[in-house]
């Protein structure tokens, strides 16, 4: 079976249908294929047998609100919520992360009034460089060789870059290249709130708080936080979904992509899994940037250095994903009878968070794993489901996954656990552990890499996935990039996809 479309996407994540989405509002006649039997990608709902749990990514924050505004998504169902706190247990009482500024201050001020004050210091430095930096990470990464149709473009980033004033900008490029840990320390003394502060932006790397570069990972991640979706990653897949239905896209699951289809040297079809092939005058990958490129289309159709660059662009994965489900409420030791959503649990030191680092480099399971948990709300069986991203978790462990290292790694997962939860690891009812290969093998993700590429300033900006593949076109006529392995990276932001469908109309446009 044959049929024509003016654009196809591979792939139906979260970045796929904001791709969609765009074309289908320019007038485009769009279907969206996935081989998964569920939108969302890595947002989509897993099930355990007793029900549906998480998703692989369920932080909604990123997800720009401008973006859903453009889109129209809260005709759609969408709705967003205040941004919940983040529980950081560890020596007494722990430290409650909030979003609201004067509670977090009082909260901070029970460690020292010292990291108060330095608290104030950094919220200030970051409302000042928040909007040049998020421009930066929400407009086209700035090309190499920029022609005269750029410049305006670039003229724009810059001059945000220059309202910041000499000393803030100043303070900007010295933070960039520099540790986490380092760029923490220089106004906080808690080790506890260096570590829960530096975690984010390198959860799902391969980098340490230590590594040069890693407080630029937690600067975008800071500066690109909203409100969350009310109802979380299935709410915001719903939402999207269902917008797709308005804007008369076609969603497709359970029918992948097995080929991409060239003629006279551009982009004339898809080959699904299924057998059939479908016409399309512009396709957008919105999967992993290795798949679409190396496997999808035919050998030799890519100049070497594209290749090189390709290949040469890093993907290990090194984060698992823990599902479970436990009897009764969840009591923290250090703040008994209150209730999160989100708790984050390290060491309670960078050096820890470090420790666990260095598990990856050496192909073995951390001895402390770091978990970003959210908890559900008590059902009415008296069910509470856990689900914790696991970080520093490598793909290539030695002796291989087997039965007996999983085991080891949902051991000592629950050991942290239940370190500030006493009686945890002993009310669980269902548990489900999905390693990296897991993720690769469900999910079609490069070394099970949960940001199609991982996060380095390396592989940033016009950097990623490769310097020539930077602006979302590809050199394939017809075929754009537009997923988590473009700039601005991973997670649940929809930039990549708004981005690399705009890439595609502006060429249609001449």
């Amino acid at each position: 079976m044959t049929e024509r479309l003016d654009a196809l996407v591979l792939g139906a994540g979260v970045n796929g249908m904001v791709a969609a989405l765009r074309l289908a509002g320019a007038g485009r006649r769009v279907a969206v294929i996935d081989r998964r039997p569920v939108a969302g990608g890595l947002a989509a709902t897993e099930q355990l047998a007793g029900g549906p749990v998480a998703s692989v990514l369920d932080d909604t924050a990123p997800f720009r609100e401008w973006i859903a505004e453009a889109l129209d998504l809260p005709a759609a169902g969408l709705e967003r919520t205040e941004a919940q706190p983040v529980f950081c247990p560890g020596p007494g009482r722990g430290v409650v992360l909030h979003p609201d500024p004067e509670r977090a201050i009082e909260e901070v001020a029970t460690l020292s009034e010292a990291d108060a004050a330095g608290w104030r210091t950094r919220a200030r430095f970051l409302d000042k460089v928040g909007p040049a930096v998020r421009r930066l990470l929400d407009t086209a990464p700035p090309p190499l060789e920029p022609s005269l149709a750029d410049l305006p473009a670039l003229a724009r980033t810059a001059w945000a870059l220059r309202r910041l004033g000499g000393p803030s900008l100043a303070e900007l490029l010295r933070v960039l290249p520099m540790s986490a840990a380092d760029w923490l320390r220089d106004t906080l003394s808690s080790p506890l709130l260096v570590e829960a502060l530096a975690a984010p932006g390198i959860v799902g790397g391969w980098l340490g708080p230590h590594a040069a570069g890693t407080a630029a990972l937690g600067l975008f991640d800071e500066v690109t936080r909203g409100r969350p979706v009310r109802g979380g990653a299935p709410a915001l897949t719903d939402a999207l979904a269902a917008a797709c239905g308005r804007r008369g896209v076609e969603l497709r699951t359970g029918e992948g992509a097995a080929a991409i289809v060239l003629g006279d040297g551009r982009v004339v079809a898809v080959r699904t899994t299924g057998g059939d092939e479908i016409e399309a005058r512009v396709v957008l990958a919105s999967g992993p940037p290795r798949t679409a490129l190396l496997r999808l289309l035919p050998r030799g159709t890519l100049p070497l250095a594209v290749e090189e660059g390709l290949r040469a662009f890093r993907c290990r994965g090194t984060t698992a994903r823990l599902h479970l489900a436990v009897r009764g409420p969840v009591d923290w030791s250090g703040r008994p009878r209150e209730r999160f959503a989100r708790v984050r649990i390290g060491g309670g030191h960078p050096d820890a968070l470090e420790r666990a680092a260095d598990s990856v480099k050496y192909r073995r399971l951390p001895e402390r794993p770091h978990l970003e948990i959210r908890v559900g709300d008590e059902t009415p069986d008296g069910t509470t489901r856990l689900s914790a991203l696991v970080s520093f978790v490598p793909y290539t462990l030695d002796g291989g996954w087997t039965p007996g290292a999983r085991e080891a790694l949902m051991d000592r997962c629950l050991d942290v656990l239940g370190e500030h939860a006493p009686g945890l690891p002993e009310a669980v009812t269902e548990a489900r552990l999905l390693a990296p290969p897991d993720l690769e093998e469900l999910h079609g993700l490069p070394g099970g890499q949960i940001h199609h590429g991982e996060h380095a300033l390396d592989q940033l900006l016009f950097l990623r996935p490769a310097p020539q593949l930077s602006g979302y076109r590809t050199p394939v006529p017809g075929l754009y990039l537009a997923g988590s392995g473009s700039h601005p990276g991973g997670g649940l932001g929809g930039v990549p996809g708004w981005l690399g469908s705009g890439a595609a109309l502006d060429d249609a446009r001449g």
